[in-house]
């Protein structure tokens, strides 16, 4: 099967650049403990790959910390804020939005039924974005945390980020500050990511969404406002304790090097790629009838240059049913099927993007990468075109 596959689900995750895999290979004689006083060339590695990150977002090496993963970078940003005025006796009120990704999302609903903290999620618009103007009205005395996504790993929408800053600096000019955090997983590799420019006291990094490991890293502005979930050994400047991942560490530095050199070109090339898709896949599907809406495609949404909602028009076509009868496409519905029931079905993230039921349940999200050819787009396509005629014809 996998001879004959074609994988366009680059939001989900991506492999390992070839350079970043000889980086990795390469650092196995590295292996000593990085927190030995010996391990000289463990910490030299270290820090390069800390530099590598800094300069890819454009900020200073004292201000990355290594994680395991994009969950535990956003955990400590939550847990930094809240623990900070628990230890005052205060409940604070936090700020989300409605698309934001489970690893925000959960666990600031579960302090929040806690009864420990104060939660508003945010809508967004019909171009699929938070309106800062909405933003200003929701901060309360007791705001503390503001977190919004970079860029949402369904429709691709690009969230306002600075303009949500510019609300929040004014606010912290008159009153004690509000953090304001951005995960930019899904950001990072595709599209230039640059912290001054997005004015954000911390911000995720996940190295598995542009060409490099699974583990993470998260920009904090005043890292020594970190408060550590984990306890032990010391590493990472006291705020996150477990033996430094050496090997992945250096990856992950390989990773960010490439980004940096080379954002330019992989942002064009995957918006080529991209547009290519949407206007061919339309145009293949009109052939026999069926109509194609490209969720949040308008000229007032930015999207990320690699991703394609979209939605194929006719009540049999639900894109699970699509994707089931063609197994040789590894994409994605971006639905989690609980149940029977077709609401239950269908993506939560695009019925709050304001993307109807009956769309929303037939919606595929494609992501192309870096290596994406024409060929396989057309390949793609073609697997698409012949699952829903089988739909259509078995109905």
């Amino acid at each position: 099967m996998y001879n004959n596959s074609i994988y366009l689900d680059y939001n989900a995750t991506t492999p390992l650049a070839d350079e970043v895999k000889e980086a990795i290979v390469s650092s196995f004689k590295f292996w000593r403990n990085p927190g030995s006083s010996y391990s000289l060339f463990e910490k030299m590695k270290i820090l390069q790959a800390r530099s590598n990150v800094a300069k890819m977002i454009n900020t200073q090496t004292n201000n990355i910390i290594f994680t395991s993963s994009g969950t535990e970078s956003n955990s400590t940003v939550i847990h930094s804020v809240l623990m900070k005025y628990r230890s005052l006796g205060k409940k604070i009120h936090i700020i989300t939005s409605k698309i934001d990704h489970p690893s925000v999302k959960l666990p600031l609903i579960n302090y929040s039924e806690m009864g420990l903290i104060d939660l508003t999620e945010l809508p967004v618009n019909k171009y699929g974005f938070v309106s800062p103007q909405d933003l200003e009205s929701n901060i309360r005395e007791n705001t503390k945390l503001v977190t919004v996504m970079l860029a949402n790993n369904e429709t691709g929408v690009i969230q306002p980020i600075s303009a949500l800053s510019k609300v929040i600096q004014n606010y912290n000019r008159n009153h004690s500050k509000i953090h304001f955090h951005t995960d930019a997983a899904q950001a990072i590799g595709k599209i230039p990511v640059n912290v001054a420019d997005l004015g954000v006291d911390s911000l995720t990094v996940v190295g598995h969404k542009f060409y490099g490991p699974r583990i993470g890293a998260l920009f904090f502005k005043n890292p020594e406002e970190i408060i550590p979930i984990f306890y032990g050994g010391g590493q990472e400047r006291n705020k996150r304790a477990g033996t430094e991942n050496t090997n992945m560490i250096v990856g992950f530095g390989k990773a960010c090097e490439l980004v940096t050199k080379n954002i330019s070109k992989y942002n064009k090339d995957m918006k080529n790629m991209r547009d290519y898709l949407e206007n061919r896949l339309t145009e293949i599907m009109g052939s026999i009838g069926v109509g194609v809406v490209v969720n949040k495609k308008d000229p007032n949404t930015p999207r990320l240059p690699n991703t394609a909602s979209i939605a194929l028009v006719g009540k049999l076509l639900n894109a699970k049913l699509v994707l089931k009868h063609a197994p040789n496409l590894f994409a994605s519905t971006a639905a989690a099927c609980h149940s029977d029931d077709v609401e239950q079905r269908a993506s939560q993230v695009l019925l709050d993007s304001h993307v109807p039921m009956e769309l929303a349940t037939n919606t595929l999200r494609i992501s192309v990468g870096r290596s994406t050819t024409k060929k396989d787009v057309d390949k793609a396509i073609d697997y698409i075109k012949k699952s829903v005629t089988k739909i259509l014809n078995d109905n």
